[in-house]
């Protein structure tokens, strides 16, 4: 059962050699639902990074889900390539 006290957020960028662009693909309650959004943004061309958090397209996109407390933030940050919040996508 998911913690009714956290947000799963579905975020992505399309790699490249300025600043990256990142997106937010969905905010969720629950863990199924973030999952079956990125893989619908991926597709089926995609791998996993070796800690099977990150996933990556041919076409260069790049994304991952976070899980995060409800409430208020006073400094986020999404725009990191190898997040510390980010759950596995298995």
């Amino acid at each position: 059962m998911d913690n009714i006290n956290c947000v799963y957020i579905v975020v992505f960028y399309m790699q490249s050699y300025g600043p990256a662009s990142v997106k937010i693909g969905g905010t969720y309650l629950n863990k199924e639902d973030a999952l079956n959004r990125i893989y619908k943004i991926f597709g089926k061309d995609y791998r996993l990074s070796t800690n099977n958090k990150i996933l990556y397209s041919k076409n260069g996109l790049c994304g991952w889900v976070n899980k995060n407390p409800l409430g208020d933030y006073n400094n986020f940050q999404l725009n990191i390539d190898q997040p510390y919040n980010s759950i596995e996508l298995l």
